[in-house]
């Protein structure tokens, strides 16, 4: 499927750029037997080498203008948008500090019809809804490092969010150019899920329910100081929703059954970052600062180079800004500094999928089911669990 002008399969990202530079249109973005993007080069390929040239995996970007990278934890001030957004609002509060009404946002949003993730844009940083939230799929970027360019070029300014590799793919699309009407965020990112299987279960649901018209991955409720944010949310084309606390596609998600392989050795699970800004959970957010609200859950923001910095020394006017640093990030949000490896049960899940077992069966038999210490735990507010593990370290 990928000759060698390309990246090899273990590393291949998806990222599409390959097809996106090609001169004769002789790359193809198709999707392998688990479900995930990679290009396959037809016979009309001429050899000029543009897609060797382009890609990320093979050509890193030069970024300039790095700087000693800054940090902080933060939480909406406004709390409607902080409930529409999965950690602390923070994707928001940058498309509205760095953005105006005119604004090119491009983000990944929930496709309804084709039950999967793509990359789009709107004008407007009031238009952003679609693109909150996380996706737990690899999202199709289509013609986006296109439009993107076409965009900056006319001097309209940009925000372009997603993966590291897909920040990586937009740099070297634009030729190591730098543009000041250009910010790039990219996500602290765990892997992402196969498009296959997630259009197959929502497929499936549809049919033992009702026609959906919305998956919200992670719907967060917090109650009493407990965090519940790893559920999922089904809105349906009838107006009615269901919060799922032990979602399937989820649970499979965050045991890396579905996650794509190159995963598995990221090339960007560090600290150089592909985005003016990067933005993830605060996790263990009381281990770290015990002055963040237990009401509240939040985002970390790191700050990686000067463009960044205009909008990250303005976080203050609508979030609440909470001390870290660096090393505390790290070691509490793992894929800021290693890969996350797929669970041995990978290629087992992926073979059964591809034998023509029922997905919703297959995904039953790897689900994995809470602990009774992990059930106890999750009845306790986080605070106080942050309380106990940091008297528990001064003992020891």
């Amino acid at each position: 499927m990928i000759n060698s002008l390309l990246a090899s399969k273990e590393k291949c990202t998806g990222c599409g750029l390959c097809a996106t530079v090609c001169p004769t249109k002789s790359i193809k973005i198709v999707q392998d037997r688990e479900g995930f993007y990679y290009p396959e080069i037809e016979n009309s390929c001429i050899n000029c080498g543009k897609c060797s040239r382009a890609c990320p995996i093979l050509n890193e970007p030069v970024i300039e203008n790095r700087i000693t990278q800054k940090v902080c934890m933060a939480i909406h001030k406004d709390k409607k948008i902080w409930e529409k957004s999965t950690s602390g609002g923070a994707f928001t509060a940058i498309c509205n500090l760095f953005g105006d009404s005119e604004t090119i946002v491009f983000g990944a949003k929930f496709d309804a019809n084709n039950k999967g993730v793509c990359h789009t844009f709107v004008e407007g940083v009031e238009n952003i809804d679609a693109f909150r939230g996380s996706k737990y799929s690899q999202s199709l970027i289509g013609d986006s490092f296109v439009f993107a360019k076409e965009f900056l070029e006319k001097g309209r300014k940009v925000i372009f969010s997603g993966t590291p590799c897909q920040i990586s793919a937009l740099r070297n699309y634009l030729g190591g150019k730098s543009y000041k009407n250009l910010l790039c965020i990219d996500l602290i990112c765990h892997g992402v899920g196969s498009p296959k299987v997630l259009k197959e279960y929502l497929e499936e649901c549809e049919i033992n329910e009702k026609a959906i018209l919305d998956y919200e991955f992670r719907h967060k409720i917090i109650k009493l100081g407990r965090h519940s944010l790893y559920n999922s949310k089904f809105i349906y084309k009838d107006g009615g929703q269901k919060i799922a606390k032990n979602d399937l596609y989820n649970n499979l998600f965050l045991q890396k059954i579905i996650c794509r392989k190159s995963c598995d050795s990221c090339e960007y699970a560090n600290l150089q970052r592909q985005g003016d800004l990067t933005v993830g959970d605060a996790k263990q957010a009381y281990s770290i600062n015990l002055k963040v609200p237990s009401d509240r859950n939040g985002s970390v923001i790191i700050c990686n180079t000067e463009n960044g910095v205009k909008v990250f020394e303005r976080l203050s006017e609508c979030m609440d800004i909470y001390s870290c640093t660096i090393d505390d990030v790290v070691k509490a949000n793992h894929p800021l500094s290693h890969c996350t490896p797929s669970s041995k049960k990978r290629e087992e899940f992926f073979a059964s999928l591809s034998e023509g077992t029922n997905v919703i069966t297959c995904m039953n038999k790897y689900f994995k089911k809470s602990s009774v210490s992990s059930k106890i735990s999750k009845l306790m507010p986080d605070k106080f669990k942050a309380r106990i593990k940091k008297i528990i370290k001064k003992e020891e």
